[in-house]
């Protein structure tokens, strides 16, 4: 916040509040699975180019037609939460099902703007598959998610 990368934010000064704090985090990742189908992406990158990404990629999905403001899309939403302390940004794209052109837009775009706006960071987590086909070893598949493999 000193840095002014960040206008607010909230630090938890117990382990009930470092509970309730993990618990809306998972909520995210839930809460976008639900929606529909959630391509994850795990990005290190610096933190303050962080939302820059997020937004990148619901330009570029809108530019392709896939995004649209009433979701009537096959994208829904681009969702982006992280770790301003370390620069992880857990990208979310909530498409309606499993669609291989939603895949072919984010991909290899999602790894080129990692590196064109951090170019001594790499991303994180290898392509995505669909979970049915290739789940996370030890990570129970869900039809309704898609994991890094």
């Amino acid at each position: 916040m000193e840095e002014e990368l960040v206008m607010d934010g909230v630090l938890a000064q117990d382990a009930t509040q470092t509970a309730s704090l993990w618990a809306l985090r998972e909520g995210i990742t839930e809460a976008c699975s639900k929606t529909g189908v959630a391509y994850k992406y795990d990005l290190s990158t610096a933190p303050s180019v962080m939302y820059q990404l997020v937004e990148e990629m619901r330009d570029r999905l809108a530019n392709e037609g896939l995004l649209k403001d009433d979701m009537s899309g096959e994208v829904k939403t681009v969702v982006g939460f992280g770790h301003m302390g370390d620069g992880n940004l857990h990208l979310n794209i909530v498409g309606k099902e499993y669609n291989e052109k939603v895949k072919q837009v984010i991909e290899p775009f999602v790894y080129e703007i990692v590196g064109e706006l951090n170019p001594l960071l790499s991303y994180a987590s290898p392509p995505l598959r669909p979970a049915h086909t290739q789940p996370h070893e030890g990570v129970p598949s869900r039809p309704n998610m898609a994991w890094a493999s």
